[in-house]
C-alpha cells in the first residue's frame, strides 16, 4: 500500500462529535463548488479522514447484473485512494465473492464493518492480502431503475484495530451528504465547463446617468480589450449608444460583443469575447438554426423561400465562418454565441 502524504493514517482519534460532524458538513458542501469533478472524491475522502482513521478507500459505481457481454459487478466512475491500479481489477473480482457485500448491497444507506478473518473465501482472503487490507467498512446506495449501485469502502491495515460502532455510525451518518454533494459536483462540475466553452458573460452596471456604477474585473478587462486605456466612470460612446437601445440591441465589436438589460434606474451590461458565430449574417443565423435542427438544404430552401441552390450556398457559408465541416458541428458553434 502506498504511503502518501494523502494517507489516512490509524493514528488514535476522539469519536466524531456534533461540531466535528457540522464542521465535515460544511467542508464538504464548500467541496462543491470549489473542486472539478475529477478531484471532489479524493477531497471528499480526506475531509471524512478528519474524524476517521483508514487506510485506504475505493469509492465508485458499479453496473450490478452487469453489462451486455460483462456480467456481474461492471465498476465505473471509481476512485482509489491509496491503493496501487491493480486494486481496481482486484475490487471487481473481491466484489463477486464477498459474501458481506450482498448484505450491503440489500440495506441501502447502512453502514455494515467486518474484518477479513480465516473463513473468509480463499479468493478475497488473497486479494485482501495483496492490499494489505484486513478491515472492511461498506456502504451503499442503489438505484432500481438504472440498476446502479454506489459505494464507499474504507480499509484499514491488518495491523489496525477493526472499525468501531461509532466509526460506522458516523460514516453512515456521512454517506447520504457525500452522495448529495457529488451529484451536485458533477452537474455544476459540467455547468462550469459548458458555460466556459461558450463564453461566460462578464457582469457591468450602469445607471441612468450614463455611470459605470459596479463591474467585474473580468469585465473591464474585456473592455480594454476592445478599447484599450479605457477607465471609468463614463462607458465608451458606443456602450452609451447601446444603452439607449431595447433590451434586444447588441454591440458588436471588434473583440467583443455586449448586450444590454434595462430595470427602473439601472441596466446590467453583459459582456463576451466575439466568437465565429458572431459573424453570421442575419440570413446565415436562420440557416445555422436550421441546419443544426437537422434540416436538409431542400427543407430550408421551402421554409425560407428560397431556391435550393441559394440554400446550399448559404449552408456552405455558414460552414466556413463558423470553421464546421458537418451540420452536427454548427449547434456547438452557435452556442458560444448566445
Amino acid at each position: 500500500m502506498p504511503d502518501g502524504a494523502e494517507r489516512m493514517r490509524n493514528t488514535a482519534r476522539p469519536s466524531a462529535g456534533l461540531q466535528d460532524f457540522s464542521d465535515a458538513i460544511t467542508a464538504l458542501t464548500a467541496t462543491v463548488h470549489d473542486c472539478t469533478s475529477a478531484d471532489f472524491r479524493t477531497n471528499a475522502l480526506a475531509i471524512l479522514g478528519r474524524n476517521l482513521a483508514f487506510d485506504s478507500a475505493i469509492w465508485g459505481s458499479a453496473a450490478i447484473g452487469g453489462l451486455a457481454g460483462r456480467p456481474g459487478f461492471v465498476f465505473r466512475e471509481v476512485t482509489l485512494l491509496n491503493l496501487v491500479d491493480t486494486a481496481f481489477a482486484d475490487a471487481q473480482t473481491a466484489a463477486a465473492v464477498d459474501p458481506q457485500l450482498l448484505a450491503v448491497l440489500g440495506n441501502p444507506g447502512t453502514s455494515i464493518a467486518y474484518s477479513i478473518g480465516p473463513d473468509a473465501p480463499e479468493q478475497l482472503r488473497t486479494l485482501t492480502a495483496e492490499h494489505q487490507i484486513g478491515h472492511i467498512m461498506s456502504t451503499a446506495s442503489f438505484d432500481s431503475a438504472l440498476g446502479i449501485a454506489t459505494g464507499l469502502v474504507l480499509f484499514r491495515s491488518p495491523a489496525a484495530a477493526p472499525f468501531e460502532p461509532s466509526a460506522t455510525a458516523y460514516v453512515q451518518a456521512m454517506f447520504p451528504h457525500l452522495m448529495r454533494c457529488w451529484t451536485e459536483n458533477q452537474i455544476e462540475s459540467l455547468s462550469r465547463s459548458m458555460l466556459a466553452s461558450a463564453g461566460t458573460p462578464r457582469r457591468a452596471a450602469v445607471s441612468r446617468a450614463g455611470l459605470v456604477s459596479a463591474a467585474e474585473a473580468e469585465f473591464v478587462a474585456l473592455i480594454r480589450i476592445e478599447w484599450p486605456g479605457w477607465s471609468g466612470p463614463q462607458p465608451p460612446e458606443a456602450i452609451t449608444a447601446l444603452l439607449a437601445e431595447p433590451d434586444a440591441s447588441n454591440y458588436v465589436g471588434e473583440h467583443i460583443v455586449l448586450k444590454a438589460r434595462h430595470a427602473l434606474d439601472v441596466s446590467l451590461l453583459l459582456a463576451r469575447e466575439r466568437v465565429a458565430a458572431d459573424a453570421l449574417s442575419p440570413r446565415e443565423r436562420e440557416v445555422a438554426a436550421l441546419c443544426a435542427g437537422g434540416h436538409s438544404y431542400r427543407e430550408i430552401a421551402s421554409h425560407l423561400g428560397i431556391a435550393p441552390t441559394t440554400a446550399r450556398n448559404h449552408i456552405a457559408a455558414v460552414h466556413r465562418r463558423l470553421g464546421v465541416s458537418r451540420n452536427s458541428e454548427i449547434s456547438a458553434a452557435l452556442a458560444t454565441a448566445a
